[in-house]
């Protein structure tokens, strides 16, 4: 758009990782355990502590 002032939200990514899955993405509920349980499997979920 020229000529427009434009908001901007800058955020600082983070990775996600097996370790950090519970404390992000499910702790904000972008991902449901149940739905992320069952498309890898309950195994992997119990290995990375995610219950």
């Amino acid at each position: 758009v020229s000529g427009n002032t434009q908001p901007a939200s800058l955020l600082t990514p983070t990775w996600v990782t097996a370790q950090n899955m519970e404390s992000t993405v499910i702790k904000d509920k972008f991902v449901d355990v149940g739905a992320l349980c069952s498309a890898v499997g309950q195994g992997v979920c119990t290995a990375a502590g995610i219950s």
